[in-house]
């Protein structure tokens, strides 16, 4: 079975929400793209005429920044209500769950999932694993993924970026002792680096999703979590290319969410509307999408661990 008879009827109601590109950009990508901007403005302001170098490179950067930021947070602040209502239900007082619910969610995600990295780093020290997963069939994403060998790759990559970066940062710089701070920066990035991709490894290690007598519970280190109910996922497509056949039913990238450590997804769930509860990405809770594409070292092992869940032949 293939095409819109996966799904039944189109949902219309998710084709109708089309939200503008600045409202789904992680908050992680929008700083970087900030913080390259600033660097660009400050080099930029250096070549300029006197007289325009305040107008032209300083002022437009700024409000470039500003504004983009500002427009983030309002695409966050529009599920305040939702939010508040969750933190309400669990026992959050008013104003804390108010106050939770203004935050930027991007920028609270972000610092969950660095909290959660840092402690598999710890694990990592002390060579404590995390919480046991719960008991059922585990399905593992590490066996048959390139995450390992590029993991050497990325550290490499981080110990060439950052003297490069420093570098041209010193560059900017306006006297030793704003050189100075630069480099300590710069040394404290490179030791968060190293954390960051330690702690996520042990995490990856002592991870991965379980199929339980009710649902499948997902985890992908501190990046993403949540648990599934069997009765929700509506079919089951192993797939080179899930995000096509996602599509060839209908679905908008906006109604699909990737769950993997590194390599590109082979299953695609397809999912009931309304899927009741929330799951983790990035830190963030979410209501679960209509298609979660995953990568898994055996799709055939989920197709069966999944049974008697409807499963389509494979997908090209």
């Amino acid at each position: 079975m293939r095409g819109a008879d996966l799904l039944g009827p189109r949902d219309t109601a998710s084709a109708a929400s089309r939200p503008w590109p600045l409202a789904t950009l992680p908050w992680s990508k929008l700083l970087a793209r900030c913080f390259v901007l600033w660097i660009a403005e400050s080099l930029l302001s250096r070549h300029l005429p006197a007289p325009l170098t305040p107008h032209l490179a300083n002022r437009a950067a700024d409000l470039v920044v500003i504004g983009a930021l500002l427009l983030r947070y309002a695409a966050d602040l529009r599920r305040a209500p939702q939010r508040l209502a969750r933190g309400r239900a669990r026992g959050r007082s008013l104003p804390l769950a108010a106050a939770m619910a203004c935050l930027p969610a991007g920028l609270v995600g972000l610092a969950r999932v660095a909290a959660g990295t840092v402690a598999g780093f710890a694990g990592w020290l002390t060579r404590r694993a995390p919480s046991p997963r719960p008991a059922g069939i585990a399905i593992g994403y590490l066996r048959r993924s390139s995450y390992g060998a590029l993991l050497p790759l990325a550290v490499l990559s981080s110990i060439g970026e950052i003297p490069v970066t420093a570098l041209l940062l010193g560059s900017i710089a306006h006297g030793a002792a704003e050189r100075h701070g630069i480099e300590l920066v710069m040394a404290i990035a490179m030791v968060l680096s190293f954390v960051a991709l330690l702690g996520d490894r042990w995490l990856l290690k002592h991870g991965g999703h379980v199929v339980t007598a009710h649902a499948l519970d997902l985890q992908v280190a501190a990046r993403a979590a949540g648990v599934l109910p069997r009765a929700a996922i509506l079919r089951v497509v192993p797939s080179r290319k899930p995000r096509d056949a996602a599509r060839d039913v209908g679905l908008r990238d906006v109604d699909i969410a990737i769950v993997s450590p590194m390599d590109g997804p082979n299953v695609l769930l397809l999912l009931a509307p309304g899927t009741p509860g929330h799951w983790r990405q990035g830190g963030v809770e979410r209501p679960w999408p209509r298609a979660l594409l995953l990568y898994v070292d055996d799709p055939d092992a989920l197709v069966r661990a999944l049974a008697p869940t409807t499963v389509d032949n494979p997908a090209p």
